[in-house]
């Protein structure tokens, strides 16, 4: 993998002070070595596959 960019932007993008993050519609295309890319999208199955950085509530995320 060499990179991550957005396919689709999370359903909620605007929060007030104290709300927790809610990544429901998330999908972001991964791209590899070749340049293929993949479309992933976050769901409860694939949850550990995603890290949130520093923590989940915050704006960085990664793939692996």
């Amino acid at each position: 993998m060499t990179g991550i960019t957005w396919n689709t932007k999370p359903e909620k993008v605007i929060y007030t002070e104290g709300e927790t993050l809610d990544v429901t519609g998330l999908v972001i295309n991964v791209v590899y070595d070749d340049d293929s890319t993949e479309a992933v999208a976050y769901s409860e199955a694939n949850a550990d596959e995603f890290t949130f950085s520093p923590c989940i509530g915050y704006k960085t995320c990664c793939h692996r």
